[in-house]
């Protein structure tokens, strides 16, 4: 079984990128990781999604572009899977 990164591009992680982490967790494919790449997080947030799926990457104020990019270069994984937070 290949491992799967999911990158998730966005501006915050508000109401929405929320809830597409907690669906992406309950994914029955078990290989994967969950990058999320907002432009900063403040710590209680961090702290909220703490799981060893999940990474959170601050990029600045970028294009979601570059947010991808930066997201497959973190990743070890062979392939990637693309949502946006909404």
């Amino acid at each position: 079984m290949e491992k799967i990164t999911i990158i998730v591009p966005c501006k915050e992680i508000d109401s929405m990128t929320t809830q597409c982490i907690e669906e992406c967790l309950k994914l029955d494919y078990t290989n994967f990781e969950l990058f999320i790449l907002p432009d900063e997080c403040d710590k209680e947030t961090l702290k909220k999604f703490k799981h060893k799926k999940v990474k959170i990457i601050e990029t600045g104020k970028v294009r979601p572009s570059f947010k991808r990019n930066l997201g497959m270069k973190k990743s070890k994984a062979k392939f990637f899977a693309f949502i946006d937070s909404d």
